[in-house]
């Protein structure tokens, strides 16, 4: 029975398009991935020659004489002259010209068949203060004319740093093309995760930079954006696929240098902004330390050129030392009971970990890439992002709520308009250094106790409401309405112009005399008066001025006998009374 329950509730149940949408796209992905594991060994359409080989065999230097096969990558001895050399004999006809592809760290390279030289990149127009420049790859073409049987092949290099002299990276061979694609394959995984991080560095700055009045003073998402921009340029840098679409090696130097050592002071700001501790001694200090030595390392280089890769020791020492005090800083505060710290310490530790095993490769594997410090940063970012993110919509919502209160707590619920708290909240905070001209408005309702006590409460809040309309719509768009009694209304308005007061005045009357919300014809008393005000004082004396020109109205309203004039009602008899107040 319960089968046959179930069987009717599915073969009944109507497919709703939200469903049938879903389960296209599941039939879909099992269709691409049932072709792509099915018929990978299909012929392929080719648009690039990716035929290359890694060409590590045959490549030699030169010791007292005798030929030494190297196994690269490799480091060999430096000829007196300061360059290391890498021979390759052409053993027969090649029937086209074919490149090679290898990487410099920090150096200068020559590259020749026999006595012609193929490439030369020494740093020409380079400035004085500037040997070297980076890490790059190049693609060297060798042409036909020169790749017949008897040529032997040179690369020669040379580094002004200790750690890249004689050092040979892997060696392809193949066309540009194919080489130009190895480049990309072989950085493939690191260009897409840098790219992410990069992208992720946009939109946190473009959160940060929207929604910064929401945000308050809360500058964690920006700080977080910072450091996540820096490191996203940085990591783009170190794929080399950047030389793609830039060749000038000393924008590269800038990207891979400056942006480097710059980056820890973002991250003692970011840290500073996310435990809300914004006076620790030590984050102080390791930031002053920080600024101390990028002026020294560019100091170094610039003066006495000594390049960044020979100081950048003192950097990764740095680096080391403030790791330590993070991670104690982090503990310190979470046993503090620091409820913003909570949380993010495994990420840090992550970032910490994937750092240390980056300098281990750039001190000891000179040419292979890191994919756990990419890793490592695309986690903590992808991580502290989307708690930061959620922080700050909390922070936002804080805020709103906040700004909704203020706001309720000034406003007069019955009418719309600002009350009395509002008003005096305004005038006893100001305070102007120049004098700034203010027109006050203060309006006055008559016979309001007649119409309450004829007809009711209800009905004389509706009247009280529609006047205030009236005095919103004539006045609003020049300054604010305020109720600061029963039946008085205030209006305040900054820089007025006469023009400006008495049309306004004019759409006033006419707006109370047209008025067709109540049935009771009700008429107001108003007086104005523009004065200068640089203190609280001067305010309360245009008010009671303004006060004094509504009385004076009131009076000739009477005397003209406009009050009683208003006092006819049409239709009275459809209008309830509220016996509870007669």
């Amino acid at each position: 029975m319960k089968l046959q329950k179930v069987q009717k509730q599915i073969f009944s149940h109507r497919v709703t398009h939200q469903e049938a949408i879903s389960i296209l796209f599941a039939v879909l992905a099992v269709f691409w991935f049932f072709v792509f594991f099915k018929y990978h060994d299909i012929q392929r359409v080719q648009l690039y020659g990716l035929k290359f080989v890694e060409s590590n065999s045959g490549w030699y230097y030169k010791e007292n004489g005798a030929k030494k096969y190297a196994k690269l990558p490799e480091t060999i001895p430096v000829d007196a002259d300061g360059f290391a050399r890498l021979y390759y004999d052409v053993s027969f006809v090649q029937d086209t010209e074919f490149s090679i592809g290898f990487f410099t760290n920090n150096q200068i390279d020559i590259v020749s068949a026999d006595d012609e030289i193929i490439e030369s990149y020494t740093g020409a127009d380079f400035p004085e203060w500037l040997e070297v420049t980076g890490k790059y790859y190049h693609i060297v073409t060798v042409p036909q004319q020169l790749a017949t049987g008897g040529k032997t092949i040179c690369i020669a290099t040379k580094s002004s740093v200790a750690g890249s002299s004689g050092s040979f990276s892997e060696i392809q061979k193949g066309t540009r093309s194919a080489l130009l694609v190895y480049l990309v394959r072989h950085n493939f995984l690191r260009f897409i995760l840098a790219t992410l991080i990069f992208v992720l560095s946009l939109v946190l700055l473009g959160i940060a930079f929207i929604f910064h009045k929401q945000l308050g003073g809360d500058h964690t998402l920006r700080a977080l954006g910072y450091l996540t921009i820096l490191v996203g340029c940085w990591l783009l840098e170190e794929t080399f696929v950047t030389q793609l679409f830039y060749s000038n090696p000393l924008v590269h130097w800038l990207f891979d240098y400056l942006f480097f050592i710059t980056m820890p002071i973002t991250f003692f700001y970011f840290v500073e902004e996310l435990s809300g501790v914004h006076k620790d001694k030590g984050m102080g200090i390791l930031t002053y330390v920080d600024i101390a030595i990028i002026s020294l390392q560019m100091i170094l280089q610039v003066f006495f050129r000594m390049t960044l890769p020979r100081t950048m020791i003192i950097t990764h020492v740095f680096l080391l030392a403030s790791f330590a005090y993070v991670v104690y800083f982090f503990i310190r505060e979470i046993k503090q009971g620091n409820i913003r710290m909570k949380g993010y310490l495994h990420a840090v530790l992550i970032l910490i970990v994937g750092s240390v095993v980056e300098l281990f490769n750039y001190y000891f594997c000179k040419f292979e890439t890191n994919d756990v410090l990419t890793l490592s940063f695309l986690f903590f970012f992808v991580y502290l992002g989307v708690q930061v993110y959620q922080k700050s919509l909390a922070r936002m919502q804080e805020l709103t709520d906040a700004a909704t209160y203020r706001k309720l707590a000034f406003i007069d619920f019955s009418t719309g308009v600002y009350n009395r708290t509002a008003y005096y909240t305004y005038v006893e905070k100001y305070i102007s250094r120049v004098p700034r001209k203010f027109c006050i408005v203060i309006f006055d309702m008559n016979n309001l106790k007649k119409i309450n006590d004829h007809y009711g409460h209800l009905y004389g809040d509706k009247v009280i409401k529609t006047f205030s309309d009236c005095a919103q719509k004539s006045f609003g768009s020049l300054g604010k309405v305020y109720r600061i009694g029963g039946d008085e209304f205030l209006s305040l308005i900054r820089e007025p112009a006469n023009e400006q007061i008495q049309e306004a005045c004019v759409r006033f009357e006419m707006c109370i005399a047209e008025q067709q919300e109540v049935q009771y014809k009700f008429t107001v008393a108003y007086g104005t008066c523009i004065f200068s005000a640089v203190s609280v004082d001067d305010f309360f004396i245009g008010q009671k001025t303004a006060d004094a020109n509504m009385y004076k109205m009131k009076a000739l309203m009477k005397k003209e006998h406009r009050i009683e004039g208003f006092q006819k009602v049409t239709d009275i008899d459809s209008v309830p009374k509220d016996k509870e107040n007669d």
